[in-house]
């Protein structure tokens, strides 16, 4: 299952600690997995290192992220919009969420630092308990 990563404001349970996770700076391995250093929190972006900028795809949705020195674009279906460097990734999940763009939590990476009800929305969490009861054949349990 999929967690739509949303910004802190729109948690429903405020922890300081994954409020401190957010507030760290973004890099371009937080998308794709350029070399063993990459911290790769985001699901279904390939990347390219263009030289001096960094190409994002997504193939599922048709989304592109360009990345430069001072500024990153995000073309959506709205349009292309030009952003200032996200100085964290609260920032980054804001701008990607407000033109349109879902970003979705790579949760084997997210599991390990989180209960998934911390970093996931509340209905995803009711989602993913009803499929693991059923998986194991206790759905009726409650």
């Amino acid at each position: 299952m999929k967690f739509k990563a949303v910004p802190f404001v729109e948690k429903p349970i405020a922890v300081k600690k994954f409020r401190d996770f957010l507030l760290q700076k973004p890099e371009v391995g937080n998308l794709y997995r350029f070399n063993e250093d990459s911290n790769t929190l985001f699901l279904d972006w390939k990347g390219t290192d263009m030289g001096s900028w960094f190409r994002f795809v997504n193939p599922n949705s048709g989304r592109i992220l360009e990345f430069f020195e001072d500024e990153y674009k995000i073309h959506s279906t709205k349009g292309i919009f030009v952003f200032p460097y996200p100085r964290n990734l609260n920032e980054f999940i804001s701008d990607c969420r407000r033109v349109g763009v879902t970003l979705y939590w790579d949760a084997d990476k997210l599991d390990t630092i989180f209960d998934h009800k911390i970093y996931a929305s509340q209905k995803e969490t009711d989602e993913y308990y009803k499929e693991m009861l059923t998986i194991i054949e206790k759905e009726n349990v409650f």
